[in-house]
């Protein structure tokens, strides 16, 4: 994808600009899925950031879980990892 990009920076003809130009178009569907996916992985962040704001204001002792439940496992040896890779 990357490269594609480039040769359309690097063209130096019209001809060759528009072929690299309709080369580089065959990204955007992947392109869109990609923003689709972050889009809706952030709605998903906000949604459980705020349902855990609530649960903290209602005193709900675990109401961090809201948010622990839609981030991906800590590595090894970071500060929250634990046995079974749950955050």
């Amino acid at each position: 994808m990357r490269a594609r990009y480039e040769a359309i920076l690097r063209a130096i003809t019209y001809n060759g600009f528009v072929g690299a130009a309709i080369m580089s178009s065959r990204d955007v569907p992947v392109l869109v899925a990609e923003i689709n996916r972050l889009a809706l992985r952030y709605a998903d962040l906000v949604a459980a950031c705020r349902a855990g704001l609530i649960a903290e204001m209602e005193g709900d002792p675990a109401a961090w879980d809201y948010v622990a439940d839609e981030l991906p496992p800590a590595p090894a040896g970071h500060p929250l990892w634990r046995r079974g890779g749950d955050v």
